[in-house]
C-alpha cells in the first residue's frame, strides 16, 4: 500500500528524501531518553536544527521556546547527568516538538517514570498536544494511561485494544477496556466514549428486553475465560439491529460484514456496541451502523493493532496503542509461553 505524509508517498523517495521527511516532519519521544550527555539541555533540544544547518540564534530562540513549553526554565545550560529523569523526559519531548513537526510519534515515552512523575507528564502531554494541534501516535503498555489521556485531552482519542483483535485471532469478547472504564469514572466522562466486545448472550437479552429497557447484564469472556471474568453492567438498551454493514472506509471498501444481532447499551456517557459474531474493527461503520459517530465522541476504542488507521487517522487528534490482555497481545513479554526454549530476545536479556 501507500503510505502518505502530507500527500507524499514515501515509499516513492529516495534516501536524501526520506531523511529530509524524517528531520522534518517527524518527532521521536522515545522510552529511552537517548540524550548526548556531552551537550546542554539546550543543544540537545536543537541537535535537529543545527544538523539541518539552522543558524545560531533562530535555534537559540526555538531551544528556549520549547524549553519553557516543557516547563525546564533556568535548566538550559544544564547537563543530561544533573537532571533527574523526569525532567530529562521534558528534555526528550522539548526535542521532539522543537522542530515543528507534523507528526509526534512517542514509543512509552513515560513508562519508565515514578508515577507522581508520569501523571505529571501526562497532564503536560494533553496540554502541549492541545495547544500544538499535532498529529500524535502513542504507543503505550498502560491501559489506564491511555484512558487517562483519553479522558483529560481534548479532542477525538482513538484507542487500539490491541490485545483482543478478532481479525488476529482474538475472541474479541475481553471486557478489559470496559473494567478499566468503568473503574476510571469514564461514565461521567465530558463527552461520548465508544468501545465494542462481542458477547451474543447479552446482545440476545437486549433483543429480548427491546429498546428503551433498563437492564442488569454479565458482559465478556463468552468464550473464554483465560484473561478474566465477565463485568457486571447496568444501562439501557439505546438502539438495536441485525448487525449487518457494508465497509464503507479504505482497506476493505465494500465488504459486507455480518455480526450478528447487536446492540448498544448506554452506560452514563459510555456507549457499549454488544455483538454476536467477532468481525473486523478496521471500519466506522462498526459503530456508524449501530447509529453511533466516532466523530462526536471524546474516546473512540477499537479492537485492531494497525489496520483501522486508515479508517480513523484523519479524524483522530490522537491515537494510543495499549498492550491490552488477548491471544493478540503486543507485548511479547507477557504471553504465557509454555513451549519456548530459554533464553529467547526479547522475553530474555541476550
Amino acid at each position: 500500500g501507500d503510505l502518505l505524509i502530507e500527500g507524499v508517498d514515501i515509499n516513492s523517495l529516495n534516501a536524501k528524501d526520506l531523511r529530509a521527511i524524517r528531520a522534518e516532519k517527524i518527532g521521536m519521544v522515545f522510552q529511552n531518553m537517548a540524550l548526548m550527555p556531552h551537550k546542554t539541555v539546550r543543544d540537545n533540544v536543537v541537535f535537529s536544527l543545527e544538523v539541518r544547518g539552522i543558524d545560531e540564534k533562530t535555534r537559540h530562540e526555538v531551544a528556549m521556546r520549547a524549553i519553557d513549553a516543557v516547563e525546564l526554565n533556568g535548566w538550559d545550560g544544564h547537563y543530561p547527568d544533573e537532571l533527574s529523569g523526569g525532567m530529562q523526559q521534558r528534555v526528550g519531548l522539548a526535542r521532539a516538538i522543537a522542530a515543528d513537526p507534523s507528526i509526534l510519534l512517542m514509543d512509552e515515552p513515560f513508562s519508565a517514570l515514578d508515577p507522581l512523575i508520569r501523571r505529571q507528564l501526562q497532564d503536560k502531554f494533553i496540554l502541549l498536544s492541545a495547544e500544538m494541534n499535532k498529529t500524535t501516535l502513542f504507543i503505550t503498555h498502560d491501559l489506564d494511561e491511555a484512558i487517562r489521556i483519553g479522558l483529560k485531552g481534548s479532542g477525538l482519542t482513538v484507542v487500539s485494544d490491541a490485545g483482543d483483535a478478532p481479525t488476529g485471532g482474538a475472541a474479541a469478547d475481553s471486557p478489559a477496556v470496559l473494567e478499566a472504564l468503568l473503574e476510571a469514572g469514564a461514565e461521567r466522562g465530558r463527552g461520548l466514549t465508544l468501545l465494542t466486545l462481542c458477547d451474543p448472550a447479552a446482545a440476545a437479552a437486549a433483543h429480548a428486553a427491546g429498546q428503551g429497557a433498563e437492564l442488569v447484564l454479565r458482559v465478556g469472556h463468552a468464550f473464554s475465560t483465560a484473561d478474566g471474568n465477565p463485568v457486571e453492567i447496568r444501562g439501557g438498551v439505546e438502539s438495536l439491529s441485525d448487525g449487518t454493514y457494508v465497509m464503507s472506509d479504505a482497506g476493505a471498501r465494500g465488504m459486507t460484514l455480518r455480526m450478528g444481532p447487536s446492540a448498544v447499551i448506554a452506560i452514563g456517557s459510555l456507549r457499549l456496541a454488544l455483538r454476536s459474531r467477532p468481525s473486523s474493527d478496521w471500519d466506522t461503520g462498526l459503530y456508524t451502523s449501530q447509529g453511533l459517530d466516532p466523530r462526536q465522541a471524546a474516546m473512540v476504542f477499537v479492537k485492531s493493532p494497525s489496520h483501522f488507521r486508515a479508517a480513523y487517522e484523519a479524524m483522530a487528534d490522537r491515537i494510543l496503542v495499549a498492550a491490552t490482555p488477548g491471544a493478540t497481545q503486543p507485548d511479547l513479554r507477557r504471553v504465557p509461553y509454555t513451549r519456548v526454549s530459554r533464553p529467547l530476545y526479547p522475553l530474555d536479556d541476550i
